[in-house]
């Protein structure tokens, strides 16, 4: 019952208009880059670098550490410019909804 419900929100021109959303910011946006820093991740978000923390603490935004050598698990956070998108559509929120995965699959072709 819910899948239909999504199905119904979540036609193919509202995914177009997604999409194209995403490539229009992307392209504006630090179009070539791939990773980011807390920083550069929060401005690509148009939030705050609190905001990115918090949503890594309670786990709704996937990152990575970088190893710099010192204490194991303390290096600076990157983020995959896919995990940025995945947040925006609601990553975290029980997962994405079949619909939310194609756009996400269809944008990483």
């Amino acid at each position: 019952m819910e899948e239909n419900r999504i199905y119904h929100l979540w036609d193919d021109h509202t995914i177009q208009e997604i999409k194209d959303l995403i490539i229009a910011i992307g392209n504006e946006m630090n179009a070539d880059q791939t990773w980011f820093t807390t920083s550069e991740a929060a401005e690509h978000l148009r939030c705050s670098s609190r905001t990115i923390g918090r949503a890594v603490s309670v786990g709704k935004l996937k990152y990575e550490r970088l190893d710099t050598g010192g204490t194991p698990g303390r290096g600076p956070l990157r983020f995959h410019r896919k995990w940025l998108d995945a947040y925006v559509l609601g990553y975290g929120k029980g997962g994405l909804s079949p619909v939310k995965k194609r756009l996400l699959a269809d944008l990483y072709e």
